[in-house]
């Protein structure tokens, strides 16, 4: 069964020159990132919405049924991003040569 994961990694770099693969491992981490601090966001509201006596209850389910919406999706969508920008890093090593530790 595919899911959004299949749609959106990246690791075929064949036709791509080194610039274009770094350009994409670039957004790749920084939307990764962002991914991240928007479910870390998500929870914050979540939590301190619930213990506040002027958030209507309607509000809060619309909110969260929104909130759940997205988290069904964003943990593969950073997933697939995240391996995205670790398929480039080593295809940038493979052709660059791997850093000397």
């Amino acid at each position: 069964m595919s899911d959004i994961y299949n749609h959106l990694v990246r690791n075929n770099f064949n036709a791509m020159s080194t610039e274009e693969i770094k350009d994409l491992r670039k957004h790749s981490d920084g939307a990764h990132s962002a991914v991240m601090a928007a479910m870390s966001a998500m929870g914050e509201l979540a939590f301190w919405s619930a213990d506040n006596e002027n958030y209507a209850d309607c509000q809060a389910r619309d909110d969260l049924r929104r909130i759940g919406e997205a988290l069904m999706y964003l943990p593969r969508i950073a997933e697939a991003l995240n391996d995205t920008a670790q398929y480039a890093d080593f295809e940038i090593h493979h052709r660059e040569g791997f850093p000397k530790w």
